[in-house]
């Protein structure tokens, strides 16, 4: 392998790839990413056997070739180098040599056919619009569960339709719900599949620094296999393995109907609920809300600590009520929904709450339900 290319270019893509490879591998072959020059490009390829990336960058072939090196060793060198022209090439010993100006470096490789192959893409492609996509990963990847007791909470419910394209995803105290009408003519079946919360993450990023790019589409070609799900964007393929489980029966939990709507400001709400939450028990967050005329107030109070309480002006007239939450599920959502406005609803002092963005387009269905706790 011998060739030359821009090294920020290389870090661009590394970036990207770096993500799949976990910190502590029980196969030493994935810390590895495989390298391979061909054409007019080098490609790189990275997997933990779950979750598998392809992508490449521009470069100046003189030799074809491949080789497997460290992933974060190369990625930490690469990306301290200033951003100018290097050169990569093989040595006779599973080694590269990387030259950058007055920068000469040698690391050490392995010999790459015992690297894992990304499963194979079907066919049957669907193209699916990035944004929508994009957004529904961006405001439900906060309910997916991070306890891996929960394995159907694991990940989200990623659902597609010939109509609208969506996430749901719960963790067992909150649900998060984003669906996007949207025409998708080459969908003739209802398409579904478990998403895990670290795809998600993974996808989010591609799908942020492909979107509105001159070299990336503004859609995502889908497919789906018995045990994978591909997601390409322009150069870059993205292949998730499917969780197995049923995910929870989410339409049960939607609220129905809800006496009470409050009209909040995000940033206000945020920075009282972030100052009054200090005094709350860490592990539950708990708050209170109590709900009377004219007026929300917000208090917590830990015995070791002490208190603290405020207030917020809300357009209710009724009778009183009290009600508790956990501060962090309301901060999260309150960091995702994208509007300076949000829209509480109660129907009484022991339901779910219900958060909705008053100026989410018509065709949008959006919508963040927590559970209430005893405070």
């Amino acid at each position: 392998m011998k060739l030359r290319l821009q090294s920020q270019d290389l870090v661009k893509e590394l970036s990207l790839a770096q993500g799949v490879v976990e910190r502590k591998v029980t196969i030493p072959m994935l810390e590895n990413v495989l390298l391979t020059a061909k054409g007019g490009a080098l490609e790189l390829t990275t997997t933990n056997l779950e979750l598998g990336f392809r992508t490449s960058c521009e470069a100046t072939v003189e030799e074809e070739g491949t080789i497997a090196l460290p992933m974060l060793r190369l990625y930490e060198y690469v990306r301290l180098l200033p951003g100018q022209p290097m050169k990569i090439s093989t040595t006779p010993t599973d080694a590269v040599s990387i030259s950058s100006g007055s920068a000469k470096t040698r690391i050490s490789g392995v010999d790459p056919r015992n690297f894992p192959k990304l499963a194979d893409m079907p066919s049957d492609l669907v193209e699916l619009p990035a944004r929508p996509l994009l957004e529904a990963i961006r405001r439900t990847i906060i309910s997916v569960s991070t306890e891996t007791s929960h394995y159907s909470l694991a990940g989200a419910l990623l659902l597609i339709r010939p109509e609208a394209l969506g996430i749901v995803s719960t963790d067992g105290h909150r649900l998060s719900l984003y669906f996007e009408e949207q025409e998708l003519p080459e969908v003739t079946d209802a398409i579904e599949g478990l998403v895990p919360r670290k795809a998600m993450a993974e996808l989010q990023k591609i799908l942020e620094d492909g979107t509105g790019s001159k070299d990336e589409p503004g859609v995502v070609a889908f497919g789906t296999a018995k045990k994978n799900m591909f997601f390409q964007s322009g150069r870059r393929l993205f292949v998730v393995q499917k969780m197995t489980g049923k995910f929870p029966n989410y339409r049960r939990v939607l609220p129905k109907d809800s006496a009470i709507t409050l009209e909040l400001n995000n940033h206000r709400l945020a920075q009282v609920l972030r100052r009054v939450s200090q005094f709350s028990d860490q592990r539950s967050r708990a708050v209170r809300f109590e709900l009377e005329n004219g007026k929300l107030q917000i208090e917590a109070a830990i015995s070791q600590f002490g208190s603290s309480k405020e207030s917020l002006l809300v357009d209710y007239e009724g009778t009183s009520l009290g009600i508790g939450f956990n501060a962090q599920y309301i901060i999260d959502f309150l960091g995702v929904c994208g509007s300076e406005q949000v829209l509480m609803q109660l129907r009484d002092a022991k339901g779910a709450a219900q958060f909705v963005v008053p100026d989410m387009p018509k065709q949008t269905d959006y919508r963040y339900v927590i559970m209430p706790i005893r405070v």
